[in-house]
């Protein structure tokens, strides 16, 4: 018997949707940067319709990613979306259509789907998130939310292995174009990591950065988690130079986040041997010591690749969990992780509103 093929529409056919930069995502690369691509390469979906209001980015989408026979739909008109019955609807519009799409478009349709997965950060404000939260609770529609890391098999073991079991000192996160919109990933694997948020304050000593407008101000935010006495967030401008990394500090070792979070650098305490002492974070220098005496080794450590660039096929892995498995399904990104992220964004533009600067 032939496997049953799951009909799947994207609203909103932009840069998570369909459309990156086409030399880094299409039919022939081999990493699915967008939810097309994911979909594209998964045999158990049929990507049969996009819903967009602007026409040359559904031509363009439907294009490069003709191998499903894609119908073009440029129209914000979602109930067009019925005669296809999609079993999972694809939210990667407007953050702020977001409330609307999910409350009245989807709610409207004769055919319902069973799965609706939301971009990040799900929607505008947690007011609106905890209403969808309740409404979805009573509809027995499923969501999963795109925080996705959250679906990184690599950040998952890096959990297990390091910081589940480890006493955490401090972590330290430089991020930029907005908390709202790049810095909600961190504050979604701080609250994954270490708990509940205990203390949250303003560093007034750094400027917030407004550099990406549509994603509010990036601030310097010092923080007190349940397992992690200091998280500290540095912002800094994106018309300088894009950032992602944290620098995460246990009792035994140091966990650096590269490149967006692509590469993880794991270095061990040991004997510091230039200074005498006794104990320090120190790299391995043999190969740039360049006219200098040569020295030993002077730490065990590691880097490797993590499976950043996968994570939408791994996204799509639980989707198709959730849809034919009975259980509770593990290592998703729920509503209620998307409100906590809300909560935190919303207490630091109360903390900035109140302050004088």
């Amino acid at each position: 018997m032939e496997n049953k093929k799951y009909n799947v529409a994207i609203i909103g056919a932009g840069n998570i949707g369909a459309l990156k930069d086409e030399t880094i995502d299409n039919p022939k690369t081999h990493k699915p940067l967008t939810h097309a691509h994911a979909i594209y390469n998964d045999d158990r979906f049929n990507l049969n319709i996009f819903i967009d209001s602007d026409c040359d980015k559904i031509f363009n989408a439907c294009d490069r990613w003709e191998k499903n026979k894609i119908k073009p739909v440029g129209s914000t008109d979602i109930s067009r979306i019925d005669s296809y019955t999609p079993t999972i609807i694809v939210i990667a519009a407007n953050t702020k259509a977001h409330f609307n799409i999910l409350m009245q478009d989807i709610m409207n349709l004769n055919n319902q789907p069973e799965l609706i997965i939301v971009e990040k950060p799900f929607c505008w404000t947690s007011g609106e998130a905890a209403l969808v939260k309740r409404f979805y609770a009573e509809s027995g529609i499923k969501l999963l939310v795109n925080y996705n890391r959250r679906y990184s098999e690599s950040y998952q073991k890096f959990y297990t292995d390091y910081i589940k079991n480890q006493e955490v000192q401090q972590v330290t996160i430089r991020y930029n174009r907005g908390l709202k919109h790049d810095g909600c990933h961190a504050l979604d694997i701080m609250n994954w990591w270490f708990g509940r948020c205990l203390d949250i304050s303003l560093n007034k000593s750094i400027d917030p950065v407004l550099d990406y407008p549509e994603g509010g101000r990036s601030y310097s935010v010092s923080m007190k988690y349940e397992h992690c006495p200091s998280v500290v967030f540095i912002p800094m401008d994106y018309k300088k130079c894009g950032i992602f990394e944290m620098d995460i500090i246990t009792k035994k070792n140091r966990h650096i986040f590269g490149n967006y979070g692509e590469y993880i650098i794991n270095m061990e305490i040991t004997e510091n041997k230039t200074y005498g002492q006794a104990n320090s974070f120190s790299w391995d220098i043999r190969d740039i010591h360049d006219g200098y005496d040569k020295v030993d080794k002077y730490a065990t450590h590691s880097a490797f690749q993590t499976d950043l660039h996968y994570t939408l096929k791994n996204l799509y892995d639980k989707a198709y969990e959730c849809l034919t498995s009975s259980r509770q399904v593990d290592n998703i990104c729920t509503v209620d992780d998307a409100i906590r992220v809300h909560n935190i964004i919303e207490h630091v533009d109360m903390l900035y509103d109140k302050q004088t600067w």
